[in-house]
Formats: C-alpha cells, sequence, structure tokens
C-alpha cells in the first residue's frame, strides 16, 4: 500500500474513532484501541486498559454532537506498523448541561498489530495562546452561587437496570418517595414535570411552616443514558412575593450499565461553595431513597 493510501486510510480511522464517541459506541472505540492506551490532555495524563476505557467512556459527564475533522492532517509514518498522525478539530458539545464549542489540535499514535491499526497514543491540546495569556488570572471571581460556583460530585452503582433508575427520576411518584429523603418532615404539596428538552419541574413542599419549591427545566433527556437539568429552590411565604433561596444551578446524571445493575454519576455545577457539603450529603441520601424504592442498596464509587 502506497504512503499516501495509509495517510488516508488513517484519517478514516481517526474520524471513526470521533464517530465511536459521538455515538457512545463502546465496542467500537474498543476495536479502534491498543491495550493500554496512553492519553494527555488538560486534565493529564494517564496510561489506561480497555476495561478502563470502557468505563470512562460509559460514565462520561459530557455528550459530543458532532466533529469536524479537518483535512488537512499531518502524518508520518515510522516504519510499516508505526505512524504520528496530527490535525485540527471543532467539537460541539453538552458539558454540564451547558452548550460548548472548542477548537483543538490532536495528535495519535497508531500502531498496527496483526494487520490491525490501532491508536496507542493519543492527546489533545485546546485551542489559544501557547502561554495562556487569553486565560486571565485577574479575571473577577464569579460570585458565590452563580452558575461558575463550586461543583459536587459522585458516583453510586446500583442493581437495576439503567432504565429503572432514569424513570426514577422522572416518575412523579418516585420523586414523592425520594424528593422527602433530606427531611422526612416535608408535606409534599405537589408534583408538575414536564420531562422533555424545554421542559420544566416543580416540586412543592412544605418545610417546618414554609413552602419550598424545587423548580427547573430539562435541558437534556435521553433515556436511559443522560438527564440534564437547571436546578432552583425558591421559598415562597404566604405573604410576599417569590423570594429566591438558592441561584439556579446544573444537575447532569449520566446513566452507563455496569455488570447486570447501573452506574449513575452525578454532576452539580454551580454550587454555593459553603452549602456544597449539604448539597453533597442531600444528593447521597437521595440516591439511598431511590435505591430503597428499587429494592436494591446503592454502592459508593
Amino acid at each position: 500500500m502506497s504512503t499516501k493510501a495509509v495517510e488516508k486510510e488513517l484519517l478514516e480511522l481517526e474520524r471513526q474513532y470521533w464517530q465511536a464517541i459521538k455515538d457512545k459506541d463502546v465496542d467500537a472505540a474498543m476495536r479502534l484501541t491498543d491495550d493500554p492506551c496512553i492519553v494527555a490532555g488538560a486534565r493529564g495524563i494517564g496510561r489506561v486498559d480497555k476495561q478502563a476505557f470502557a468505563a470512562i467512556m460509559r460514565g462520561a459527564t459530557y455528550t459530543l454532537h458532532d466533529f469536524d475533522v479537518k483535512d488537512d492532517a499531518e502524518v508520518r509514518l515510522l516504519g510499516n506498523d508505526v505512524a504520528i498522525l496530527a490535525y485540527k478539530v471543532r467539537e460541539r458539545l453538552t458539558v454540564d448541561g451547558k452548550p460548548v464549542t472548542l477548537d483543538a489540535a490532536d495528535t495519535s499514535t497508531w500502531v498496527r498489530r496483526r494487520g490491525r491499526w490501532l491508536c496507542a497514543l493519543h492527546t489533545e491540546s485546546i485551542a489559544g495562546d501557547p502561554f495562556g495569556r487569553d486565560r486571565r488570572r485577574d479575571e473577577p471571581r464569579p460570585k458565590e452561587g452563580s452558575p461558575e460556583g463550586s461543583i459536587v460530585q459522585m458516583t453510586r452503582t446500583f442493581d437495576a437496570h439503567p432504565e429503572e433508575v432514569f424513570d426514577a427520576w422522572i416518575d412523579p411518584d418516585a420523586i414523592g418517595d425520594w424528593i422527602r429523603a433530606p427531611s422526612k418532615d416535608d408535606q409534599i404539596l405537589s408534583i408538575r414535570l414536564d420531562p422533555r428538552a424545554g421542559g420544566t419541574f416543580s416540586f412543592l413542599v412544605r418545610r417546618r411552616g414554609r413552602e419550598l419549591d424545587h423548580l427547573g427545566e430539562y435541558v437534556e433527556v435521553d433515556r436511559p443514558h443522560r438527564l440534564a437539568f437547571t436546578f432552583d429552590a425558591v421559598e415562597l411565604p404566604r405573604t410576599a412575593a417569590p423570594k429566591r433561596r438558592v441561584e439556579p444551578s446544573v444537575v447532569t446524571l449520566d446513566f452507563a450499565r455496569a455488570g447486570s445493575g447501573t452506574a449513575l454519576h452525578l454532576t452539580h455545577g454551580g454550587v454555593p461553595p459553603d452549602v456544597a457539603a449539604r448539597t453533597k450529603q442531600g444528593w447521597s441520601t437521595i440516591l439511598d431513597a431511590i435505591a430503597a424504592s428499587l429494592g436494591a442498596a446503592p454502592q459508593s464509587a
């Protein structure tokens, strides 16, 4: 095969890899991955075996909607069975419930084993000033409680199918069970929801003589893989206009099959730092209540 043909084949394999990530097709990605594969990016470096890589894909806290691998790639063959590929890519994603478009420069090292090309190393560098001067350190810090506040994350494994765990978040009867978990004395006044992208929800309770409405808007509803929504809590005094209690934030739930059960990864962004610990404990209690409603004890990860 000519050098040009090999370069064309590798660029096509790279696009297949991106497509597998977009489709959340773990099997397709594994067929293109060397074991182990080294990865490097903004979060650091890692040596990842196939099992860990599959778990990372299934538990991804983002959704890739589209990608554009540019044709002006650089390919260098280091022999018959090793090649380096460098290219530019534009990615359109949803991250923590927010749309993100980014440009990056990526590289991959491919090795040929038993006649098949496998990715043995992948790196990504976000486009921008190489010295980070476009990420100013003197920018004002976000206000406490703004969507740029603290991030609460946790992962639980349930002995139930992803569909069952997902539905516990959009079924009014199930919600009625777990919404009271952090405060057992709450009285449920109403539960209203429209679980579709752009739909809203309202879970109104009476707590120690006060009316508290948990409300928000669904950002992404992809059963049984992902559920993302804004989240707010508003106190409703009887004789005053609604009073905002907490600034809106974004909650993202990612569901992935884990053996015969389900791994649920929860990310709550924009949490006021002074209530982050209490918020995490609240979600932990809710996850326990959901597990109880499913008849299965959750396992922390």
